[in-house]
């Protein structure tokens, strides 16, 4: 039988003397991080860690601190992903994707919450919310449709902007792509999250209040961007300058 053994102190403090200036190498953080991956804490461990963090002054930070504590945070998660990615870290769930029937799933479960709970957001919640995302570090990357349409504007020698936050209007939000000299706003609507072929009703409402503040909106589909040539998006383009929307 094997007897647990209870450290002293002075073991305690013996340790720790012994690991002061000890830094790790980024392999060695990898498989920590990997063998910590899926890991709980019990109450009374979360209780002891916490006990043991009061009183302690922690200095400023370094913008740098500053900056990678910015991005671990952005959208509440996805600032996660980019420090695995950053440090070539793959976890369990990391680059799936959901299937449509599971993303259906999800979306009566959360509705068939709130009819439950008769939870609903204030438009004051919802307004703070929006102010707040406005502030975030998005995206981690540009989707692949527009990565595309990027690159046709930087054939075309087209200057532009991507996801300037759109103040200008009541339902604000930052936009895909921005083209100042033609005031032209470009969405890459992705087929599942933008509901084709019919379009969101807040994108129809964020259009139409683009349209009257003077922005011309050109919105693409996805498949569409697919199959799409330099030539015909710079048709679509001049045609929703020109007239003030393609849709």
């Amino acid at each position: 039988m094997v007897k647990s053994y209870i450290r002293t102190k002075e073991h305690c403090l013996k340790i720790s003397e012994s690991l002061k200036g000890r830094h790790l190498s980024d392999s060695q953080r990898k498989n920590i991080s990997l063998r910590q991956m899926g890991t709980h804490l019990s109450e009374e461990t979360k209780m002891k860690i916490s006990n043991s963090l009061k009183g302690i002054k922690r200095g400023p930070m370094s913008d740098e601190h500053k900056k990678r504590v910015s991005i671990f945070r952005t959208g509440k998660g996805i600032g996660n992903i980019a420090w695995f990615i950053q440090r070539g870290v793959s976890g369990p769930m990391l680059g799936k994707h959901h299937s449509d029937v599971a993303k259906e799933k999800i979306r009566l479960k959360r509705a068939n919450q709130k009819m439950k709970t008769g939870w609903h957001q204030s438009e004051q919640a919802k307004a703070k919310y929006r102010l707040k995302r406005m502030t975030w570090i998005t995206p981690i990357k540009n989707t692949k449709i527009e990565v595309k349409i990027q690159n046709f504007l930087k054939e075309l020698n087209i200057e532009f902007k991507t996801h300037r936050p759109m103040n200008e209007i009541k339902h604000f939000y930052p936009c895909d792509i921005f083209i100042p000299s033609g005031k032209l706003v470009i969405e890459c609507d992705g087929e599942y999250w933008h509901n084709y072929p019919v379009g969101t009703e807040i994108d129809k409402i964020r259009t139409k209040e683009l349209l009257e503040k003077g922005f011309k909106v050109l919105r693409l589909w996805g498949d569409e961007i697919k199959g799409m040539s330099c030539l015909a998006f710079k048709v679509k383009m001049d045609w929703a300058i020109k007239r003030g929307e393609y849709d």
